[in-house]
């Protein structure tokens, strides 16, 4: 299996070049959004990363929608790029208003 894959990656980058496929190890480290929350802190890298998928999860009261609807609401007022995966189909906007978001952005 190893090698059918090694043999398909070489084949990309004969036909596509050598920056065609990059292993996650060469990427380099993702930039901080810096939030303006303590998460911040706890992330190690002064911020959300930017341009990387970023998980919240806990217990069912530890305060992740509060902590998910003020990074949303600080990304609108940054013109930051934001997708929500709401797989119950259960989101509201008008939840943000408490954050002061940009709802026009």
């Amino acid at each position: 299996m190893q090698e059918q894959l090694d043999v398909a990656i070489n084949s990309i980058r004969v036909r596509f070049g050598s920056q065609a496929l990059t292993r996650a190890a060469e990427l380099p480290p993702p930039q901080p959004w810096p939030s303006g929350t303590p998460i911040d802190r706890l992330s190690g890298i002064g911020g959300l990363p930017r341009g990387r998928l970023t998980v919240l999860t806990g217990n069912g009261t530890c305060g992740k929608l509060t902590l998910a609807l003020a990074l949303l609401a600080g990304a609108t007022r940054e013109l930051a790029h934001v997708i929500v995966i709401d797989h119950q189909s259960s989101f509201d906007p008008w939840t943000l208003l408490p954050y002061s978001p940009e709802l026009a952005r």
